[in-house]
């Protein structure tokens, strides 16, 4: 490669061919020492291959029993189970609810048992032998329903001498499990005939059921063999100070050692572990018993990690290592998370896994889901075999800090399901054994959902396996779109009774907080639901994710989905084809977010923000009871005074029947969603109510009601009221407009919307189709708004509009046919429906569909006729209008967007010929002064975009402040033609369309922004806008897809970006935009290398932020020693000082290579790709012949480029850019 102009710049030394023991630092080659760091491996006690024993007691005493409710007896019987449990099945045997004959039962005292000065209550259970126990096993105590006297904490004491002495403690948690089992891992083995059980709390809260009592349906144990003739030790080995202030006292801690073997075990440490001290040993320790060494931690500065060493008789174990870590006046960086392999996902066989970490630390993991810490993690040691369903979850601890934990959740398939596949994605809920998923139990006697208590999120993993796209189909054991940690429970009112449920789920990270995933594809967000279709409501399985996707259509938001080929294992053990529940919609929850109900969250005072309500039954008592976050004590919701002005209904109240508060219905109540009705504040609930007063008192005055400028329009979006009742009015849904309303308020606009569609299940497509033009339309305000002539003609052309588009009887019959395919006959008949039945469902909705629009279309005056549809014409072109309305009368029409109605328009005579770009709009008036639906349509005469002809030059998708100032800039690179934009459309990432009148020259750019206030107050006005994005879109933060479309649909671009590396990191939220690097070369959109960050925070819209070299490149104005061409290159003044280390740095790698790093602008124009040079004496170069690679986009339109020199190294090498500008 020649460079006519050759700036070149010697540079790094490098050391001898040895990697030495203090490296160049990566980002500025300054030098940095550092210790190498690696996690510890730990033995611990060894346990393969040990039998198992499910232990039933012999006899139990009751410390209460003489006040015991119900018998202790009962707890070793079995009574109340089915089936009798062994080993292999005693997660699957349930227990019968409580009674005399079968539960054990405390004394009632007070409302809660243990705040009544009770002592504790103990069980002392006599084994049939001698064993080591693992396990305790216990099934919960419930009448009917679950019950808060279940116990929920107990400690534990274990004999070797039959309840004599006791020795040994562990203190656990019982999770609520009514009929069903758990086992419950204690933290080692504890060798006993006899264990005495405490129970310390149970599940008491605040005007919850039961409490005042202490119950249990069962209780068995878990146990090994006895152990052989020899000592056996068995410790934890970790001991873990925590951290220390300067001046605290550093409590001594002990180390427990037991002799779980048959004959007396000696210990002793083998040398000192400074600066822990070691005292009271050697020891003896007879066989079942332990004794302690201390072991103490002077207040010396530092972080401290040592292997204390114990040498022992015990002929398995000679020499045993236990880790000693503590913090004195010192505050170390947490570790990094562990690396366990393989990913998570779906096995048949045993296998290994590995868990790694790269930090100084001590590995540690649990099984049982819960969070590993120093006091309760397993020690790593080495792979840890994984043959049944396990929640894997590892970290690093070291003094004073840990790690963030990782999970891995395996899967183990047995009964045949290793070769199951399906035709749409697989979704796999696991709970590990957890019991039945929570349901609040709402039944037809809660209609209002008063006194119904929401229960906690049961955690469990979410497995997701999307279809491959060769085969179509979905493979159980293929790879996993995605696996998380959620929190799920029942969802719905009445559809909480159906047999499969509905669930609602949260994805979580590794503390339980709510985590944004993107599931199969769906936008980002942490709340879901699994829909189940049920036959015997939702009639053709696809009525709700039909209203849906044709809510979609109309423009409006509409819940996305994907259905999903549904597992649920509730009852432990592996995933069999018996945990198929069958075919869910995973879906969106109606909730505030950029990609759903956008709007700024209400303040603290409500001065700013918008607000979410829903129109539903109350909201359930919380979690945690009352007082709830809040302080309330009761559900929180309202109504309003509706027409008459008299609010009959105070807050947090019932109506009356026959008053006409809003909402009427008995059951429906004004509930808060966003804020919370148990988070939200006096003040943001005064505004909020305040809003409704105000706007009924408007709405409902007959002289100001319709005033064009302070009528009831100031206050709501009639077409968003209007559209949601068109699609209302064609479902005739059972509980549309009396349930599942989502009013919610724009801060925007400060305007009332009324909502996603939701819950069209209940009689939707399938009743008469030509009865009640306006269905339920004595609901909430409609009465008022159908009064109002100018909203009567608006529904009325906005219907004919429909019917155009998203309502046409072709596309409603395909958008049926599209989602049956979807289903699937196959998956139809295994959700419970008969093929002829589904076949039968299906062709009714489509006859509905067509009957009832078409009568629909019969009972107003219809539009003209055009005798185009609109789009791309030629320059030629005629339009022909026609009245075939049945109606006589005269066509206006007008040909600047202007409505006939309005008295502007012009009478049609004969076909109208188009030279320009019109849109065309016309309606029929009648001998008697009636005007007809308005019809519509543009025509694009002029030149229509071709794929490549534009680009889209930068795209501002996370503006570091106001959000709304989003953009996406549009650039013609067509070097001739100028382009006709009327009618191209945004259909994906945003919506929008270019209207009549958009065109764009050789070379110019357009921008469309989400908010044109927002994008002027940070870039000004002086811009080509062409409008803001429509129907309340916005670019996902997550990366988005993008699709242009032209006027006639076709493809103009098609592409997605991202977040994450290797795209700019900068442009996500750090106040950098995505620019193409050379737009003009019509770049691939979809691959991170076409593009960069901008070189100035908020971006560049309307100008090409590149730069041109200009002066002499050898001068050195600021005498840095870097030449002007090379300043320029690296993308920093010509003025300023710098450090050639700060562009270029150097590393060995560990394979004995060397790493070459360059940063440089990408923002340059006529500069060519900078090469590097090496010599060995400073006389002689040659151009490093390695191709570079991409290392990492940068800000300010700034990229790092990596070379990657082959072993060996020289003794010495030196290096040098060259830079040249391009010839042109």
């Amino acid at each position: 490669m020649l460079f006519p102009r050759l700036t070149a710049k010697t540079l790094h030394r490098l050391a001898e061919v040895r990697i030495p023991e203090c490296l160049p630092h990566r980002g500025n080659g300054s030098t940095l020492c550092a210790t190498l760091l690696s996690a510890l491996l730990i033995p611990s006690v060894p346990s393969p291959g040990a039998q198992q024993f499910l232990v039933t007691p012999t006899a139990v005493t009751s410390s209460s029993s003489a006040t015991d409710f119900f018998a202790a007896s009962n707890l070793i019987n079995n009574s109340g189970l089915n089936p009798v449990p062994t080993l292999t099945n005693y997660q699957n045997a349930r227990h019968g609810s409580a009674s005399p004959s079968r539960a054990w039962a405390t004394a009632a005292w007070g409302s809660d048992y243990f705040a009544s000065g009770q002592p504790n209550p103990a069980l002392t259970f006599t084994l049939p032998d001698l064993y080591q126990i693992t396990h305790l096993v216990v099934w919960g105590f419930y009448y009917t329903s679950p019950n808060n006297s279940e116990a929920r904490k107990f400690t534990l004491e274990f004999s070797t001498n039959g309840g004599r002495t006791w020795t040994g403690q562990a203190d656990v948690t019982h999770r609520k499990t009514a009929d069903e089992s758990e086992a419950i891992p204690l933290d080692r083995k504890f060798q006993a005939n006899a264990v005495r059980l405490t129970v310390t709390d149970n599940y008491y809260v605040f005007r919850g059921i039961g409490g005042e009592r202490v119950g249990l349906g069962e209780v068995k144990f878990i146990g090994q063999p006895p152990p052989g003739p020899d000592p056996s030790v068995s410790l934890r080995p970790l001991v873990d100070f925590g951290s220390t202030s300067p001046g605290e006292p550093i409590p001594a801690r002990t180390l427990t050692i037991e002799n779980v073997g048959s004959q007396p075990l000696t210990i002793a440490p083998l040398a000192p572990v400074p600066p822990f001290v070691i005292s009271g040993g050697p020891l003896e320790i007879p066989p079942g018993a332990s004794l302690p060494l201390t072991i103490d931690l002077p207040p010396i500065p530092g972080c401290h990690l040592v292997t204390l060493k114990l040498a022992t008789n015990d002929p398995a174990r000679p020499i045993v290592p236990v880790n000693l870590m503590g913090a004195y006046d010192c505050l170390p960086n947490a570790p990094s998370q562990p690396g366990i392999l393989p990913e998570e996902g779906t096995f048949v066989d045993p296998f290994e896994v590995t868990i790694t970490s790269e930090d100084q630390g001590v590995i540690i993991y649990t099984t049982d889901g819960s969070i590993p810490t120093s006091g309760n993690g397993i020690p790593y040691t080495g792979s840890v075999t994984i043959d049944s369903s396990t929640q894997l979850r590892a970290a690093v601890v070291r003094a004073g800090s840990a790690s963030r934990p990782q999970t891995r959740s395996y899967l183990r398939l047995t009964g045949g399901l290793e070769t199951y596949t399906s035709p749409i994605p697989i979704a796999i809920i696991e709970n590990f054994g957890g019991g039945t998923i929570p349901n609040k139990e709402w039944s037809f006697a809660t209609q209002t959902s008063a006194g119904l208590q929401q229960l906690p999120r049961q955690p469990a993993c979410l497995h997701l396996i999307d279809t491959d796209p060769e085969s179509g189909r979905a493979s159980i054991t293929g790879l996993h779109d995605l696996t998380e940690r959620v929190g799920i429970r029942v969802r719905g009112s009445f559809s909480s009774t159906w047999n499969p449920k509905p669930y609602s789920l949260e994805t979580w990270d590794e503390y339980d907080a709510d985590k944004s995933t993107t599931p199969l594809g769906l936008p980002g967000e942490s709340d879901w639901i699994l829909y189940y279709p049920h036959p015997l409501y939702d009639r053709q399985l696809i009525a709700n994710t039909f209203s849906w996707e044709l809510s979609r259509q109309t423009g409006r938001y509409g819940t996305r989905f994907r259905l999903v080929d549904t597992f649920i294992n509730q009852d432990g053990g592996d995933l069999t084809p018996a945990d198929r529940v069958g075919v869910y919609a995973f879906a969106e929850k109606v909730t505030r977010d950029d990609d759903r109900i956008e709007f700024e969250p209400l303040s603290e005072d409500g001065s700013t923000g918008g607000w979410l309500l829903s129109i539903n039954r109350m909201d359930p008592i919380p979690v945690g009871g009352f007082p709830a976050e809040n302080g309330a004590l009761t559900p929180q919701f309202f109504h309003t005074a509706g027409p008459d002005r008299i609010l009959q209904t105070p807050p947090n109240q019932l109506n009356r029947e026959g008053d006409d508060d809003i909402p009427r219905q008995y059951n429906g109540f004004f509930n808060f969603e966003n804020p919370d009705g148990y988070r939200i504040n006096a003040a943001q609930r005064n505004v909020i109510e305040s809003w409704f007063e105000e706007f009924e008192d408007v709405l409902y005055d007959d002289a100001r009601w319709l005033d064009p400028v302070d009528g009831y329009r100031r206050y709501v979006d009639t077409r968003d009221f209007i559209d949601y009742f068109h699609l209302h009015n064609l479902a005739k849904q059972g509980d549309s407009m009396a349930l599942s309303l989502f009013p919610w308020f724009s801060s925007r606009d400060r305007k009332l919307r009324i909502g996603p569609i939701w819950d069209y299940n209940l009689s939707a497509y399938w009743t008469d189709p030509t009865d009640e033009l306006f269905y339920h339309n004595d609901r909430i305000w409609y009465p008022r708004f159908f009064e109002d002539p100018g909203f009567m003609r608006e529904y009325i052309d906005r219907w004919y509009e429909l019917r155009r588009g998203p309502f046409a009887t072709p596309n409603l019959t395909g958008l049926v046919n599209q989602q049956a395919r979807q289903f699937t006959s196959t998956l139809a008949i295994r959700q419970g429906i008969s093929a002829r039945a589904w076949s039968t469902e299906l062709a009714d909705m489509k006859t509905y569909l067509s009957t009832r629009t078409s009568w629909i279309d019969g009972q107003f005056f219809r539009p003209p006729t055009f005798s185009h549809p609109g789009g791309p014409v030629s320059a030629q072109f005629t339009l022909s209008i026609f009245n075939h309305t049945r109606e006589a009368g005269t066509i206006f029409l007008t040909l600047d967007g202007s409505d006939p109605i309005d008295g502007g328009g012009t009478v049609y005579t004969d076909p109208i010929s188009l030279n320009a770009t019109a849109h065309v709009r016309a309606r029929v008036r009648s001998t008697s002064g009636e005007w007809s639906a308005l019809n519509e349509a543009s025509y694009v005469t002029g030149t229509p975009p071709e794929p490549g002809d534009l680009v889209l030059s930068e795209i501002m998708y996370h503006p570091l402040g106001d959000p709304g100032a989003e953009f996406i800039e549009v650039l013609n690179i067509n070097p001739v033609e100028a382009l006709d934009l009327a009618l191209i459309r945004f259909a994906a990432g945003v919506e929008f369309t270019f209207p009549v009148g958009a065109t764009l020259a050789p070379d110019e750019r357009i921008i469309v922004v989400r908010n044109l206030s927002a994008f002027g107050a940070v870039h000004g006005t002086a811009h080509n806008v062409a409008g803001e994005f429509q129907l309340d879109s916005a670019l996902d933060n997550s990366g988005d897809r993008i699709i242009l479309l032209d006027a006639s649909g076709g493809v103009l671009l098609d592409f997605s970006y991202g977040d994450d590396p290797p795209w700019p990191e900068s442009a996500d939220g750090d106040g950098d935009s995505l620019i193409l690097i050379d737009p003009l070369a019509n770049p691939d959109h979809g691959v991170f290398s076409s593009w960069r960050s901008s070189t100035t925070a908020d971006g560049n819209p309307g100008s090409d932020d590149r730069v041109t070299f200009s002066g002499d490149p050898v001068r050195d104005r600021d005498n840095d020693g870097i030449p002007a061409l090379v300043e320029f290159l690296l993308g920093t003044p010509e003025i300023r000082e710098d450090l050639i280390s700060d562009f270029f740095t150097w590393n060995h790698t560990p394979g004995g290579e060397t790493e070459l790093l360059l940063a440089f602008s990408l923002a340059t124009r006529s500069i060519d790709m900078p090469a590097i040079e090496f010599s060995h004496d400073l006389e002689t170069w040659q151009e490093v012949t390695v191709e570079p690679t991409f290392d990492e986009h940068l800000t300010a339109g700034r990229a790092r480029y990596r070379w990657l020199l082959p072993a060996p190294q020289p003794a010495q090498r030196y290096f040098r850019i060259r830079v040249a500008e391009t010839v042109r």
